[in-house]
Formats: C-alpha cells, structure tokens, sequence
C-alpha cells in the first residue's frame, strides 16, 4: 500500500493562527493589568494626598515602652485577675504596677498609634469588659481600675489625637457610672459632662468626635435630674443644642448627619427646657414638609412629652395631622414602590414546557385527589374506622363539653373547620412592616403619648401628645383621627397574609385611608360584601336606630337618591368612603 504524503499546509495555518489568539489575548491580558495597576496607582496618590494634606499628619501620638509591648499578654493576665480578686494584698508591689501600667500607660498610647488602629476595638473592648465585670462583682479593685482608666483615656478624649482613638476615649468616658441597686438605671458621674461639653463645643474637631462627646452629653442628661445639673454647664448646653436645632448642616456635613445630631438636641432640650418656645419649634420641625423623617418622627414623637408646654391657640391639630398623615403616606409609598419593584419581569418561552412536567402535575393532582375530603367509599372507610374508635374512646370521658368536643371532631374529619397555620412572612414583608410600624409608632406617641392604639382606640384619654393639648371641643377631630389609622395600623400588621402581592394589594388599599386623611377628610371603611364591619365615624344619632336595617348589601334601585346621613361629620373634615378592593368612592 503506497502512504499519501500529509498536507501541513493547513496544520500550519491553523498553528498560526492559534499563536495569533494566544498572542492577542496576552496582549488584552497585559492591557487590562496595566489600566488596573494605573487605577490603583492613582487611588493611592489621592488617598495619600488626602492624608497628607487632610488632618493625620497633625495628630499627636503617645510612646509607646517597647517592654510594655512584649509583656502585652502577661499585663492582660494580671489585669484579668486583678479585676476579679477579693484579696488585694496578694496584687501588691510588682503584681498591682503590672495592672496599672495596662490601663493607665499602655492602652491610652498604642491606641494614638496610627499602625495600631485595628487594634482600638479589640483593646478598649478588654478594658471595658474588666471593668464592668469589676463593677458588677463588686471586686475591691474596682475602684482603682476606674481611677487609673480614667486618669490614662481623658487626655486621649480631649487631646489632639487621631479620632479612632478619641472617639473610643470619650465613648469609654460617657458610660461610666456608679454601681447602681437592682432594677434602676446607672447615673453617669457628674464629671462626664464638664469633660465632654468641651470637646463639643470645639468646632475644629471632627464631627465624628464631636458625635461622639454629643451622644454621651445626652445620655447623662437623660438619667441625670436637671435641677442637679450645673446652671452655668446648663446654659452653655442649652444655647449650643438651640443652635443646633435651629441652623442648616454646615459645610461639609450631610444633611443625613446634620439630622442625626440633631436628635439629639431635641432629646437633650426636651429634659431641661420643656417650656411653649420648645413645643411650638417640634411642631415646626416635625410639620415642614423639607425636614428629613430621621428628625422630623424624632420631634413629633419628643412632643408626646410635651402637653403641657404646646400652646392649644397657636397649634392647629387637624392641619398637623394633616401633615403627619402625608408622611406616613409618604412612607408607604416608597415601599410600594420598593416591593413592585421587586417582580422579576417575565421572559417569554420560546419552546413548550417539557412534557415530565405534565406528568409530575398530574402525579400531584392524583395524590391530592387520594387526600381530599369526599373520599371513595373504599379510601375513606380506614379513616372513618380510626375516628370513631377516638370518639368511642372520648365517649368514656365524664366531663363537661364533651358533646362539643365531638361535634368539633366531627367537622374536622369532614375537612370543615380545621384551623389553618399562618403563612411563612416573607423577609422583604417583615422589612416593611418593620420600617412602617417604626414610622407610624413615632406618630402615634406625638398624638397620645404613646407608642400604640391599644386593643380600643376610642377608650384613649387626652393626657400627653397633641391629643391632651388639643381643646375639648376640637377632641372629635382627634378621635376620629385615631379610628381611621387604626385600621391602616390593624391591616398593616395582618400577619395572615403571606405572599408579596397580597401584601401589597393590602397596603393600596391602606394608602386611600391615609390619601383621605392626608386631606383631612375621614375615612369610612366601606368593607366588603358581606363583611362585618365597624364604621369609623361616631354613633348615628338616636333615631337612626328607629329606622328599619337595610336589605343586606343589595345596590340602591336606579333612580334612587341615597338615604341621608344619620350624623354630620366634624365641620373641618369631609367624607370619603375606602373601598379595600383599592377604590375610593366620594360621597
């Protein structure tokens, strides 16, 4: 047999064009890296100029002993115990240096170390860990770990250090407090708000450390009696949290962050000023349209401390819960929209179903026709056996009810009246309700004085919020305020419901009620065919009873003129009916 010689010709092209590829992906590869390493190139050359000519390279820093450092677990060990001893004497001289040099000398300079700034957390999480465990033992050292913890970390809070390491000294500072008795709340020492005021006031330091000094300020105000705070302390903290109320963000501070201080101005005037300037500046904040929800709710919710210093003349309650309810619908809004959101939109098949599938569905369809009630004869026949032995068995029980028992049995074998679990709530359902009772919750304590409706909301007395300084003969106004957002309140928090578009079905119907009120107009539930349900206006007047009940839910004849109402809503509010489907019917 005579071999046909190979052709390489095309061996070869194929070669070369392999090389070709390899070559130029290589070149793509080499390309990208060199844009990467540009990329990176130019991030590090802007974060080293921000840190050059931002504010690290003026930091002050604290030297650290070299023999500290190497000893660091032999100082956390002796400091451990230390912390829990009974028996001091057996700390004394070398033992007891060994522990003071960790809190007083090692923890407040390594924290001012910038390479040592992962290590912050970590350390101050330790010497707060031993110190509250010495507190709340009652270790005779605690004393002295407070002492040298606090006599290391205040120079850090009020020096020129870099702001981990300040932020952690003066959140270390704001919650040290005494050992208090059972049941009551810790004072902080009188020494925590002359060391942060200061720092506060400070308008060159950071606003991260300046937060910091603010949140432990508010916090001793909170559990500390204003009649025992220093007048002239108490003056300076009253007209700088003023001005924080009253002045826009400064530059460079997020309007987000501007409203988050401003919290806590609210919090801190609202214990030691409540006077009629203060209530009638809340229900400015918590009314314009332009104030973020973070300090707004936070205001609305401060006046339900504050009843007795709104004036009722200078405070329109139905144009206030006018504006409260538009921002609840505000809120509902943008989550109806974040859950319709969430529907993937549906791509069209381009080839029919497998056909395994047909014959998985009637699997299922024959086992579910294999459970179901009105069973065969032959099917059903076990299970009726089964269930008249259980009720033979329930027969021999002296006791009362037993009648009952059985008829409940009875209609449970039927497939009648078994009670059904409550659906699996979806995590994006919980997340809105979450954010929605949160908003609303805030609302309600700036109308009552508190956080809830209750199982009757008609049975709320007028002592705190806006409802105890509303004059009584404009309470209807807030009374059917209350009635109204209490179905949205109720709906809302229907944890039957268990699927995303039943869910948002609800709330649709949910924002006609707070759309209604958003107008001052009241909201009248108009239920289903069928349904029972409470009306939320007040009672119809007496001789509405004499008049004969209407024929079920059957619409009016053609022609007919709708019967009169039994009683005139409050003058400064219409009428609008709420249909749950979704409509809204005006009368």
């Amino acid at each position: 047999m005579t071999r046909q010689p190979s052709d390489n010709s095309s061996h070869s092209r194929t070669v070369t064009t392999a090389v070709a590829h390899v070559d130029e992906f290589e070149t793509r590869r080499l390309t990208w890296l060199r844009l990467l390493a540009a990329f990176f190139a130019v991030a590090f050359a802007v974060l080293t100029a921000v840190h050059a000519s931002g504010q690290n390279a003026t930091y002050d820093t604290l030297p650290v002993e070299q023999r500290l450092d190497d000893n660091l677990k032999l100082m956390q060990r002796e400091a451990a115990a230390y912390a829990t001893t009974r028996d001091l004497s057996a700390f004394e001289g070398r033992r007891e240096n060994t522990a003071r040099f960790y809190f007083e000398r090692y923890v407040p300079a390594k924290i001012t170390q910038p390479d040592a700034v992962p290590m912050i957390t970590e350390l101050m999480t330790d010497v707060r860990t031993l110190l509250e465990r010495s507190v709340r033992s009652r270790a005779p050292g605690s004393r002295n770990l407070l002492t040298w913890s606090y006599k290391g970390l205040k120079p850090i809070a009020q020096g020129n250090y870099q702001p981990p390491a300040r932020i952690n000294a003066i959140l270390f500072i704001a919650n040290l407090a005494p050992q208090s008795q059972r049941g009551t709340v810790p004072r902080p020492y009188g020494f925590v708000l002359s060391d942060l005021l200061p720092i506060y006031l400070d308008e060159s330091a950071p606003d991260g450390v300046r937060g910091a000094a603010l949140y432990g300020i508010e916090k001793f105000v909170r559990y500390t009696p204003a009649s025992e705070i220093d007048a002239n302390l108490k003056t300076q903290l009253t007209d700088a949290m003023t001005q924080l109320l009253e002045s826009p963000a400064p530059t460079g501070r997020d309007d987000l962050a501007h409203a988050y201080l401003q919290r806590y101005a609210v919090s801190i005037l609202t214990n030691l000023k409540p006077d009629e300037t203060l209530g009638k500046q809340l229900v400015s904040i918590s009314t314009d349209e332009n104030s973020l929800d973070l300090i707004a709710l936070h205001s609305a919710a401060a006046i339900g401390n504050l009843a007795k210093n709104i004036n009722a003349d200078e405070v329109e309650t139905d144009k206030v819960l006018q504006n409260w309810s538009a921002r609840i619908l505000k809120a509902y809004e943008e989550e109806l929209a974040r859950l319709k959101g969430m529907d993937k939109q549906q791509v069209a098949r381009k080839q029919p179903p497998e056909p395994e599938k047909f014959l998985r569905v009637n699997q299922e369809e024959d086992t579910t026709k294999r459970v179901m009630p009105g069973m065969g004869m032959e099917d059903s026949y076990g299970s009726e056996m089964e269930m008249m032995s259980e009720m033979d068995m329930m027969s021999e029980m002296d006791m009362g009810g037993e009648s009952d028992m059985m008829s409940e049995m009875m209609m449970m074998g039927m497939g009648m009246g078994m009670a059904r679990p409550k659906p699996k709530q979806p995590p994006e359902i919980l997340a809105t309700r979450k954010r929605l009772n949160f908003i609303m919750e805030q609302v309600l304590r700036g109308v009552t004085g508190q956080g809830s409706l209750g199982e009757d909301p008609t049975a709320i007395e007028p002592k705190g919020g806006l409802y105890a300084a509303t004059p009584p003969e404009s309470a209807d106004v807030v009374q059917e305020w209350l009635d109204s957002i209490n179905t949205v309140f109720t709906g809302l928090n229907d944890d039957t419901i268990g699927t995303r578009p039943a869910f948002i079905r609800a709330l649709e119907t949910e924002v006609e009620t707070l759309k209604a009120l958003a107008r001052g107009q009241i909201a009248v539930n108009a239920g289903m065919p069928g349904d029972d349900f409470n009306p939320l206006l007040q009672p119809a007047a007496p001789e509405a009873d004499l008049a004969p009940p209407a024929a079920g839910n059957q619409p009016p004849a053609a022609g007919a003129q709708p019967p009169a109402a039994a009683r005139q809503p409050n003058a400064a509010a219409d009428v609008i009916e709420i249909d749950p489907t979704g409509g809204a019917i005006d009368n």
